[in-house]
């Protein structure tokens, strides 16, 4: 059995490391998309709904990439704070629920528990958001960071996104890897309903 473990061990951490050779992309690249990422359905675990998001955007630099996505609807969502789960219901206004998911450029491993701030302005340059995102999950998202704001405009719109070090434990192959914080800026076009 000791044998048995310790080969799969061993195996599944080869495969890692063959998974994230060659991180370590320095130069940044930039993709916009209005590609819908999934679809409104029934089910899921627990028989949850999932959400129809729009895919915005992508960049990638120094070995992370972000993904940013929106729902076309605000939601109420609850994160924890002062030890306590707490419900952000939309604000007045509110028509939007942007997502920013944060990954290794190579494996495409979503990371967790890094501070992730963004500075979004709109059409002509006018501010939407601009501060932390919150750390949540979601139905068919997965894990990523966001909060809902106001998206009114019609018209090309830009994120500057900010992601500290994940402050998470890292095996060998990743300890020097996501040590200081990346801005990665990602344009994207919006269609307001």
């Amino acid at each position: 059995m000791r044998s048995t473990t310790r080969t799969l061990a061993l195996g599944c951490a080869a495969l890692l490391t063959l998974a994230t050779a060659g991180c370590g992309e320095d130069a940044p690249t930039t993709s916009a998309s209005g590609s819908t990422t999934s679809s409104t359905s029934a089910g899921g675990a627990h028989g949850g709904q999932r959400m129809s998001s729009v895919a915005l955007g992508s960049a990638s630099r120094a070995g992370l990439r972000v993904e940013v996505a929106a729902m076309r609807d605000a939601v109420t969502f609850t994160v924890a704070e002062g030890g306590r789960m707490r419900k952000h219901p939309p604000a007045p206004g509110d028509n939007a629920h942007v997502m920013v998911l944060v990954s290794d450029a190579e494996s495409r491993d979503r990371l967790p528990d890094a501070a992730v701030t963004a500075q979004i302005t709109g059409p002509g340059g006018a501010p939407v958001h601009n501060g932390p995102l919150y750390p949540m999950v979601g139905m068919g998202v997965g894990l990523h960071y966001g909060d809902n704001m106001r998206l009114a405009r019609s018209g090309r719109y830009r994120a500057s996104i900010v992601v500290g070090p994940p402050q998470v434990g890292r095996h060998p192959e990743l300890a020097d890897r996501y040590t200081k914080p990346v801005r990665l800026d990602v344009p994207f076009a919006w269609t307001a309903r």
